[in-house]
């Protein structure tokens, strides 16, 4: 995530008569979390209507965020949500689905087609299992999938990466095609190395880049009737959108290669995008959703420079989204980097987080669009809040200038939080 750091004032951004409405107002987490009746049905009711529900989080590493998350996902899906979609790799479903179906998948290839190591947690490991156990007990038709919606695939030519994976399809049904497109990405690739070598795309070497992925593309999709023919109409259907995955990845690429890193990583939101509404129409009708991403990712307005995921979906699907973030007050939580745990001072009174830890003492659930008074304009006013991302990203100390609203619909907020329980 792109983020840049911003100046807070001493001064607290939160009066006496708005500390007492977070406190009037704020549904309390006990012990039982999202799980407990009353707040289960605050759940339910402010997703009441979504095609798709969006799950942020304002680190990549907080053991509370993650597990609160489970419960989210636990919720939606025993009322009716079939998809669970992750910021995780394209490539990553397939693997991960399969294990989540109840395949003999092992535990450890699901975990590691994931391939971004902030998800190798106990938590995440526990929702999959979740997800299988609960499948065991449904339908075909009523089970979950489990999709990685991330155009970014850190095992881009390797064997449990897309384009490997689109191969071993190919050759399953047209091996001409098969040998056409493993040719365009084998030239590709070495474009991509030579580039990475030198830390940047020259212009021509850009153009036969972005050139040989759109061909590989275009050949995949003109022969979409013969794969459908031979491989079934899902698997037909997803190697062609693997094939224009790849293209776009191709150009976030570019464009990050070119120093245009807020256009890589917009052009990466509105894929992810897109990606999450391709498998919400997969089975011809609309299927609910939940998006398990960052805070930069799920919420709905510009982020550092940056338009969403959450963004886009906005304007796709209107008030059929709700998105959730996540907020936190101070404690330790990881960062990707080799001295994790980290640890966030406590915020100071003139951030939002702040001011939120200064009223509660517990984790809460705030609805955003029904709080009212002096909290509901705070919330549209509130300035400084953490949001950190993963390596270079997560300075605990770093907090960027947004309100909460309307970037999110709802908010769970947590006073002290927890680092994940990485996975060795």
């Amino acid at each position: 995530m792109l983020v840049t750091a911003c100046q807070t004032n001493t001064e607290p951004v939160a009066t006496p008569e708005v500390i007492a409405d977070i406190r009037a107002q704020a549904t309390s987490l006990g012990d039982s979390g999202l799980l407990a009746s009353a707040v289960r049905q605050r759940v339910l009711q402010s997703t009441s209507g979504a095609t798709v529900v969006t799950l942020g989080e304002a680190t990549h590493g907080t053991r509370e965020f993650f597990l609160y998350k489970n419960q989210a996902i636990q919720i939606l899906t025993e009322s009716g949500t079939r998809i669970v979609a992750f910021e995780a790799p394209w490539a990553a479903t397939r693997a991960v689905n399969a294990y989540v179906q109840g395949e003999a998948v092992p535990e450890a290839v699901a975990m590691t087609a994931l391939q971004y190591n902030v998800w190798r947690t106990e938590e995440v490991r526990d929702l999959l299992r979740a997800l299988r156990a609960a499948n065991a007990t449904r339908s075909p038709s009523a089970r979950v999938q489990f999709v990685g919606v991330d155009p970014q695939d850190y095992g881009f030519t390797t064997g449990d990466g897309t384009m490997a994976q689109l191969d071993t399809l190919l050759r399953r049904t047209n091996l001409l095609l098969a040998n056409q497109v493993k040719q365009y990405y084998a030239a590709a690739g070495a474009i991509a190395d030579t580039a990475t070598r030198a830390g940047r795309f020259t212009s021509a070497q850009a153009t036969r880049f972005t050139t040989l992925l759109r061909e590989a593309s275009t050949a995949v999709a003109a022969a979409a009737p013969q794969l459908a023919a031979s491989l079934g109409e899902s698997d037909a259907a997803w190697a062609v959108r693997s094939a224009e995955v790849l293209r776009l990845f191709g150009d976030q690429a570019v464009k990050s290669g070119a120093g245009d890193e807020a256009g890589a990583f917009t052009l990466r939101d509105s894929v992810m995008a897109d990606n999450l509404l391709w498998w919400t129409r997969r089975t011809g009708t609309t299927q609910r959703a939940v998006f398990w991403g960052h805070n930069g990712h799920t919420g709905v307005q510009d982020a550092d420079g940056v338009r969403t995921a959450g963004w886009f979906l906005r304007r796709t699907l209107g008030n059929a989204l709700v998105s959730v973030g996540f907020s936190f007050g101070g404690g330790q939580y990881n960062a990707n980097v080799p001295n994790d745990p980290q640890t966030a001072p406590p915020a100071p009174s003139s951030t939002v987080d702040g001011a939120l830890a200064s009223a509660l003492t517990t984790p809460a659930w705030f609805d955003l669009r029904t709080v009212t008074g002096s909290l509901a304009t705070w919330f549209t006013q509130a300035k400084g809040t953490r949001w950190l991302g993963a390596g270079g990203d997560s300075s605990p100390t770093r907090y960027l200038p947004y309100a909460l609203s309307p970037m999110f619909d709802a908010l769970i907020f947590v006073p002290n939080v927890t680092a994940s329980r990485k996975l060795p």
